[in-house]
């Protein structure tokens, strides 16, 4: 599958836009899975996510990342 996969490497500019667009991605996720807490309506003005916040996610919503941003199309 190398072959393949090669081709869906992101290099140089397009890969420093795919991060950005992921860092955005998870923001919105965060945003979406804790919409009643209170504290986590401070993402939107430019915050970022705290470190090690995955290993703070309620069982639900780690499966729920795991899915949206781990899992590879197959």
């Amino acid at each position: 599958r190398l072959s393949l996969e090669l081709k869906t490497l992101h290099i140089a500019e397009e890969a420093v836009a795919f991060m950005k667009r992921e860092a955005s991605r998870f923001r919105d996720f965060l945003l979406e899975s804790f919409r009643a807490v209170p504290a986590m309506a401070t993402l939107p003005d430019g915050g970022v996510p705290a470190d090690g916040v995955l290993a703070c996610l309620p069982t639900d919503v780690a499966t729920a990342f795991e899915d949206e941003f781990l899992h590879g199309e197959e």
